[in-house]
């Protein structure tokens, strides 16, 4: 999986897929930027590396510090129903300014294509949760 991890940078910066994105920091203390960009929600996974945090959902906003990625948001049962969502929940953003919906919608459908993330599947939320297959 093309993931790398910055470990020399004091933020520690994730990169999914060739898009920088924000140091991990728990899903109750957020901190985004004010400008359209994509978001990952992950968990620990200490099997994945350079960086012990799996994606298992992408999204996008035209702002993300408007759109909550919080209990509120309509994913949010397929992300706690994660077999790792015990240990935390964590997000990171890429900011995109002026980035349109469409462009930012193509975005996240290659993040997903290439990620697979257990969370992002429509209107199936137990289907790639908790182990089972298919």
């Amino acid at each position: 999986m093309p993931l790398s991890f910055s470990s020399g940078s004091a933020d520690r910066t994730v990169r999914y897929g060739g898009w920088l994105f924000s140091a991990p920091a728990s899903l109750a203390t957020p901190s985004a930027p004010t400008c359209a960009g994509l978001y990952a929600v992950q968990v620990v996974n200490p099997t994945w590396t350079p960086c012990p945090f799996e994606p298992i959902y992408f999204g996008h906003a035209a702002d993300l510090a408007a759109r909550a990625v919080a209990a509120t948001h309509q994913a949010f049962g397929r992300w706690i129903a994660h077999p790792r969502a015990g240990t935390g929940l964590f997000v990171s953003y890429a900011a995109l300014p002026c980035t349109s919906d469409d462009v930012l919608k193509n975005i996240v459908a290659g993040l997903v294509s290439t990620y697979r993330p257990a969370a992002n599947v429509n209107d199936r939320p137990s289907r790639g949760l908790l182990g089972l297959a298919g």
